[in-house]
């Protein structure tokens, strides 16, 4: 176009020029259609890939011809480049179609020469695509290495091109085969430098992917050195300008080196430096700030679209938490290193890859049905409890222990629980919430149960030792022994390991003492159990019994009881032969391994106690409990130190270290972060036996949550209630909800459970109302107008009139915390909920208090907190105070070093030397150009986020709604499937409500007048979908 503008441009001014874009498929290139009528053709760089792709793909070339002889090839080839590809030729040309049958006849040219042979196809890909490693290997599968030694070398760049153009989450089969032909064409231009000149004179570099063009590297680096050689030119000329005017003039030029500037430029240089520097760190922050949320949506992209897997565990630092371990179940460190998992690329803490580590994961082989209805007795609202009584009383007939942590046992529970129990979700998440609810130190102790419930947790101290409790220890042996056996006889060894381990869960059942974890040691154990696994089927009897009947040496009234578990008959000879077997076995064993002797042997091998102290960490707040600082520092303060029986209170780790330091030396440290199930908090092990207990904010949220979800206090009572409430609520805080403690504390399971009757004695006192149930969300989730339609159906307006103006900052914290694509159920319950509470929090400002010294504004989901804001304000209020202060000490200084100047030279003969002028001047040009540069990386990070936006977007798509929602696109991710072009970067898009595909707005609205099918999804459309209201 350019040379028709140049050359014709006087000719063409009455001819309208029409922009006809190339389109390509895949594997194909879209015929043009020529000015003659029945031509058609194709760009010769295109005619060119086919004709290779035939040959290599279809034809399998290379991997008949493991020793090709490339003159041949060459020559074959020059036929082609003489006819149809212009290797000297610099602007794009078309070939007709009726010339690419020269193309075939060369093809049957080339097979003819190449020996039969029959190639191996190219394998299928894995469901979640293929990595470097697997296109390598499949290179070497193919043959193709004999051909092409080098073509493994041009993998990683093949795989990266490939991967950058993918068009789902994992790459293909069909991207397999791409990068198979890429990889080869490579190899094939790197042989044919024609093939080279011809490619990068059509401007066809940038279609081999992973080809890096040598041409175009070279005429980059002519230009560099043209351009480098002109400013040296230019430079030259100035200076010998500047010479030549400054030799005739030495005292000119004298002059000038003493000419000086007024004051009143100086002042303005200085102001102008000041703005700059003003501006530059502005600019800095702002580039962090977009580095950190670049670095936050990759992670969160990396959440949902996963790295390809790897073959072995790999190391990454992760800079943002986003994910939690599944192994310890807490949040993954914000600074830490972390595994992956090759296979579904989940990631842990780095510290669990130890070959232990599949040890100390709770099993649910210890799970049975009596242990799971004590978990949800104590999970459920105290309403709900009776809701349990007849579903469990039907599951407890059946198998005694649970599967999956008891999901079907629960799927069968909700599924007979009148939609009562809905609040709680699916069964996956309902069994989720009690999987979490039940993991932690002596559970079993709460639960009242003899086995062992919990996970094994490794403890590191401050020097990165690794620590365990006693208790943890008989975890790991059980969880060793079930793991190991469960593949012959899960039933039979897991009962004779839990009645092995009965005895010890009574005698370690509050122990807190710690040992240092020797990997070793349970390599050892691990060993032994493992050859002792020949042994089995061990069946379940009375241990006690059967021990004595085996120490005395009765081995014949042992044998009796083996009928009673094998059907088969038994005859004397067996029982003499399984007598002869037991004595063997008995004298195998010895003394050493006797059951009895277990809890010393492992006192004796692990001798290492140490004195230690569990720090608890919630959010930013790290704390110890009193009590045991003071049992470990010292035994006589321990005892005199009384505490609240209802409470367990706590001091900071700050106020260790300052006050206890010299004191502490010897005590190790762990961190214990505090968990939470969706709906409860999870219980702490106090220090004395039998103790357990929850935060005070906790507690305080877990009876809000039974009086305003399970009672439905504010549905029942009218706003003249209020008063009686608030007397009530004022009384519980004098008991349990200091508002002038600072510190975080923790209140015992008791005292909940007498709060609890106490809430419901004096409720039982005032009339209630019929009260409604809330409703279920729609199965694409629910929007801020249902939430607000729904407060105003549960008549909660009664009672908090503004109940209403605080749906939108609840609607947006739930759907931000939100497990799945769109709010459920479960979330419609928690924003109901939250909505009250931030009025009752609003109207009382004990509770206010309360929860700002308790750092729990944040658990109030829509809640601002005033003093929060307050207190921001005067951190702001006295950062400005101090810039302000420094400024006029600048200032101060300022006028002082002007009045200095002033006093030693005339007013108005104020002047600065040149030399400094300069100086000022070149500062003034390099903040420039540092904030040019920084504003052009803030753009670039801008425009990144865009694209990682829209990215996630494409892959977590939207809440669908009833029509088609209208946005402004600003990143061109994808096409119009309606006029086939690419969606305008700046245009209005419509989406498709049930597959959330986009089309340009008018292409939408033209299209539905005459089609009642999506062009995506084929679903059906409704004039009604296209409507502009919902976005």
């Amino acid at each position: 176009m350019e040379e028709v503008e140049r050359i014709y441009g006087h000719r063409v001014k009455n001819i309208v020029f029409l922009r006809t874009s190339i389109i390509r498929a895949r594997h194909r290139a879209a015929r043009v259609t020529g000015f003659v009528n029945g031509e058609y053709g194709l760009l010769a760089t295109d005619a060119l890939f086919e004709v290779l792709r035939t040959l290599l793909i279809g034809g399998k070339l290379f991997q008949k011809w493991a020793m090709p002889d490339w003159e041949v090839i060459a020559d074959t080839f020059d036929v082609l480049f003489e006819i149809l590809f212009k290797q000297d030729c610099k602007t794009p040309y078309f070939i007709r179609d009726g010339a690419l049958n020269l193309v075939s006849s060369v093809c049957d040219d080339i097979n003819k020469a190449v020996p039969f042979i029959i190639a191996k196809d190219i394998r299928n890909a894995k469901i979640d695509g293929f990595t470097v490693q697997n296109l390598k290997n499949e290179l070497i599968h193919l043959g193709l290495t004999m051909a092409f030694p080098e073509i493994v070398n041009y993998a990683e760049a093949v795989y990266l091109a490939v991967d950058g153009l993918k068009k789902g989450k994992y790459l293909s089969t069909s991207d397999l085969f791409e990068a198979v032909f890429h990889s080869q064409l490579i190899c094939i231009f790197d042989r044919i430098p024609k093939f080279k000149t011809f490619l990068h004179n059509q401007n066809g570099c940038g279609r081999l992917l992973g080809y890096f063009c040598e041409l175009c590297q070279k005429a980059s680096d002519d230009q560099k050195t043209s351009d480098q050689k002109s400013i040296e030119t230019s430079d030259k000329m100035e200076e010998k300008t500047l010479k030549s005017s400054e030799q005739p003039k030495s005292l000119e030029s004298l002059e000038y080196e003493n000419k000086t500037i007024s004051l009143k430029e100086f002042e303005e240089m200085k102001q102008k430096i000041l703005e700059l520097e003003n501006e530059n760190r502005q600019l800095k922050e702002q580039n962090s700030r977009f580095s950190n949320e670049v670095e936050e949506l990759k992670l969160e992209k990396l959440s949902i679209d996963s790295e390809e897997p790897s073959t072995n565990f790999s190391v990454i630092s992760t800079k943002t938490s986003i994910l939690e371990c599944l192994i310890c179940d807490s949040e993954l460190d914000t600074t830490g290193e972390t595994k992956k998992c090759p296979m579904c690329r989940t990631r842990f803490h780095s510290k669990h890859s130890s070959k232990m580590s599949k040890y100390l994961k709770d099993t649910d082989h210890t799970v049975t049905m009596e242990i799971l209805l004590k978990n949800l007795t104590a999970y459920v609202l105290p309403e709900l409890k009776t809701v349990l009584i007849q579903p469990m009383c039907l599951i407890l007939q059946q198998n005694r222990f649970v599967r999956e942590y008891g999901l079907s046992a629960i799927r069968q529970i909700l599924n007979n629980s009148n939609q009562q129990l809905r609040m709680y979700g699916t069964a996956e998440e309902f069994a989720e919430n009690l999987k979490i609810f039940r993991d932690f130190p002596c559970a079993h102790e709460f639960f009242k149960t003899n086995k062992f419930l919990s996970s094994a947790v490794l403890y590191d101290n401050l020097k990165g030792e690794k620590f365990i409790s006693k208790l943890d220890l008989h975890i790991v042996l059980q969880n060793m022994a079930l793991k190991i056996f469960s593949e012959r006889c899960p039933a039979h060894i897991r009962d004779s390991v839990l009645s092995l381990l009965e005895e010890h869960i009574q005698k370690y059942s509050s122990s807190l003492e710690f040992v240092k974890f020797d990997e070793k040691w349970f390599e050892e154990m691990e060993k032994q159990i493992g050859e002792a696994e020949k042994f089995c089927p061990v069946f379940k009897y009375d241990y006690a019994q059967v021990k004595r009947q085996l120490t005395s040496g009765d081995f014949t009234r042992v044998v009796s009881k083996i009928p009673r578990f094998v059907s088969k008959p038994r005859t004397k000879s067996k029982e003499n032969a399984v007598c002869d077997i037991l004595k063997y076995f008995y004298g195998f064993i010895g003394q050493n391994d006797r059951p009895e002797l277990l809890d010393g042997f492992i006192v004796l091998t692990i001798l290492n106690e140490v004195t230690a102290v569990r720090v608890f960490e919630d959010g930013t707040q790290r704390f110890v409990m009193k009590a045991e600082l003071f049992n470990a520092i010292s035994n006589s303060v321990g005892n005199k130190f009384k505490e609240d029986p209802n409470l367990f209170t706590t001091i900071s780790m700050e106020e260790v270290e300052r006050i206890y330091g010299h004191r502490v030396k010897h005590v190790e440290f762990f961190p214990t972060p505090i968990t939470r199930a969706k709906h409860r908090a999870v219980p702490v092990k106090g220090y004395t036996q039998q103790e357990f207990g929850i935060l005070a904010t906790d507690h305080l949220l877990e009876n809000f949550h039974d009086l305003i979800i399970g009672q439905k206090i504010f549905q029942k009572f009218k706003n003249r209630d209020w008063s009686i409430l608030s007397g009530m609520f004022e009384a519980f805080s004098r008991d349990f909800y200091n508002p002038d403690c600072k510190t975080p504390y923790f209140i015992c399971k008791d005292a909940k459970i007498q709060a609890t009757y106490a809430f419901g004695s004096l409720l039982s006192t005032i009339e209630p109302l019929p009260a409604k149930d809330i409703r279920n969300a729609k199965i694409d989730g629910f929007t801020l107008q249902n939430l607000k339609n729904e407060l105003n159906h549960l008549g909660l307006t009664m009672a908090f009139p503004e109940v209403v103006d605080h749906a939108e900052a609840v609607y947006s914290a739930v759907d931000r915390l939100k497990k799945g694509k769109y709010l459920s159920t479960s979330d419609l319950f928690e924003a109901v909920f939250h909505s009250q509470l931030v009025c009752i929090v609003n109207r009382m400002d004990k509770l206010k208090t309360f929860l700002h010294n308790q750092n729990g504004c944040g658990r109030v989901l829509g809640y601002t907190c005033e003093l929060c804001q307050k207190m921001s304000d005067d951190q702001d209020t006295s950062d400005q105070k101090s810039i302000d202060s420094t400024k006029n000490n600048k200032m101060l200084k300022s006028v002082e070093q002007t009045k200095s100047l002033e006093s030693s030279e005339n007013k108005e003969n104020k002047s600065l030397s040149l030399k400094e002028f300069e100086e000022m001047k070149q500062k003034i040009m390099e903040l420039e150009d540092e904030n040019r540069q920084l504003k052009e990386q803030n753009s670039r990070f801008s425009n990144q986020m865009e694209e990682l936006k829209l990215e996630k977007l494409s892959i977590d798509s939207e809440n669908p709604s009833t029509n088609f929602s209208v946005v402004s696109t600003k990143t061109s991710i994808s096409e119009c499937l309606i006029c086939d072009s690419e969606l305008d970067t700046t245009g209005e898009t419509k989406k498709c409500p049930m597959c959330r595909t986009r089309f340009h707005s008018k292409c939408a609205i033209e299209y539905i007048k005459h089609e009642i099918k999506c062009p995506s999804c084929k679903g059906t459309l409704q004039n009604s979908m296209i409507t502009p209201k919902f976005s």
